[in-house]
């Protein structure tokens, strides 16, 4: 791997690439919005900002509809956007109930805020530079979804005792509501359209295993429980491209694979606390004697190495923390919580796993490459000198390698992958911006593999 130079970063948001993959922006204290190019890492645009408002941000988020990227911050009050194409053009929002979040739309014509205490979610609309209001979303965080295939937007919202979907029409200007109906639900903790639009999945909080799947005008289709005692739904992920298959991580350590047009279980996997697999390849992280971590292959049978639960707050160590999907939907990356050292990569081809990583530190962030679906990046947590790696596992390659940070201080909290640029069609480098707390760095994977798969 390759490493550009270390730039300076501030504030909590980090380094964030554009949608388009032609931008990066950060911020650096005590008034500056810094907008660099990926590809040259010169400066494209410097935006001053006030210093006060610059050290609240809390929001920095990007847009690509249309050829055109927008870019907006945020703090608890107050949002500004702009629009690189225009730099006449620039957008002011303030919102007395506070902001806990904000998104930009589908479409890139209104802006998302929702305010403190759930009281309201606001529409604010570009085009007429005011706003229309959605009122008692449940969440701020989470809770909603867009339809991939038509121009619905769905939001689960509590009026009072009851929960509710609401699904509204974002292609009218102010939106309107297409369908509402009452959930039968004590806690609805979240919703998930399928990829191809058919079905819209909810699902209860952890104290009941349910899962309910639903036509887009509201009929249900199918209630899927595991089991009736015992914590349940931790994690939920459609199986892309298509959306065939809901996967469904509990608390009880198993992924549950159900066809989205029954709801019947398919196939579960499991994650054992002792290894044999035939064909299967364990790797374990060591440590040289350079302190560079290495891997190396452990016989079978092994016993994983487990925690046990917090009992101050025994859901920390429970269940399926990580589920996640490559990008076409042929692997799978699971973390079962009380194991937090170890990634299990599946084949969706068979369920049964490819590849098992031990590592020395807990396993935070894991990340396909949004465009190789074979390439994996993950962060562990830890103040070792090994948390100033980067790993990466890839199907093709004879092992997992990990890259050290050229900096003996950095410690790495966060990656994000560079997109593949809109305006390159060969792209010979595929790069992860990785970031601290003060600087940030763009390592570039240098292989023959990945260059292939991209191209």
């Amino acid at each position: 791997m390759d490493f550009t130079s270390f730039f300076v970063l501030n504030g909590k948001v980090g380094v964030v690439p554009s949608l388009s993959g032609s931008y990066l922006a950060s911020l650096v204290y005590p008034s500056r919005l810094i907008i660099r190019s990926t590809t040259s890492l010169s400066i494209k645009r410097v935006i001053n900002l006030d210093p006060e408002f610059c050290q609240r941000i809390l929001f920095l988020k990007w847009c690509y509809i249309e050829g055109s990227d927008k870019i907006l911050v945020a703090d608890d009050k107050n949002a500004k956007a702009w629009i690189m194409e225009d730099e006449k053009w620039e957008l002011n929002i303030s919102d007395g109930y506070g902001i806990k979040n904000i998104q930009w739309s589908q479409n890139g014509s209104e802006i998302l805020v929702w305010t403190d205490f759930m009281l309201k979610l606001t529409v604010w609309s570009l085009s007429k530079d005011s706003g229309s209001t959605i009122h008692y979303p449940k969440f701020f965080s989470k809770g909603y979804d867009y339809r991939p295939t038509s121009t619905h937007f769905v939001l689960i919202t509590r009026p009072a005792s009851h929960d509710f979907i609401s699904i509204f029409d974002y292609s009218f200007n102010p939106w309107r509501l297409f369908k509402k109906w009452c959930l039968p639900t004590m806690d609805a903790q979240g919703c998930s359209w399928s990829q191809d639009g058919k079905w819209l999945a909810v699902w209860e909080s952890p104290m009941e295993y349910k899962i309910l799947l639903y036509t887009p005008n509201g009929y249900l289709l199918q209630q899927y429980s595991a089991y009736d005692i015992g914590l349940g739904i931790k994690t939920v992920q459609w199986n892309p491209p298509t959306g065939k298959f809901i996967a469904v991580g509990s608390f009880d350590g198993k992924v549950r694979f159900l066809d989205s047009f029954t709801s019947n279980s398919v196939i579960e996997i499991t994650h054992a606390a002792t290894i044999k697999f035939d064909g299967v390849t364990v790797w374990r992280e060591i440590m040289s004697s350079m302190l560079i971590p290495k891997y190396e292959i452990v016989p079978q049978p092994v016993s994983l190495p487990f925690v046990r639960p917090n009992m101050e707050d025994p859901s920390s160590f429970l269940g399926v923390g990580i589920l996640s999907f490559n990008r076409d939907g042929t692997l799978v990356a699971t973390r079962n919580d009380n194991m937090p050292t170890i990634l299990w990569i599946w084949s969706l081809s068979d369920l049964t796993p490819i590849a098992i990583l031990i590592y020395c530190n807990p396993i935070k962030v894991v990340k396909w490459c949004p465009f190789n679906p074979f390439l994996l990046s993950l962060v562990c947590s830890g103040e070792s000198k090994i948390s100033n790696c980067v790993y990466l596992w890839n199907y093709q390659w004879d092992e997992p390698r990990a890259f050290s940070i050229p900096k003996y201080d950095f410690n790495v909290r966060w990656l994000r992958w560079l997109e593949k640029p809109q305006n390159i069609d060969n792209l010979e480098r595929t790069g992860i911006v990785i970031g601290d707390k003060e600087e940030f760095v763009i390592g570039y994977i240098i292989d023959d593999n990945v260059k292939n798969i991209i191209n």
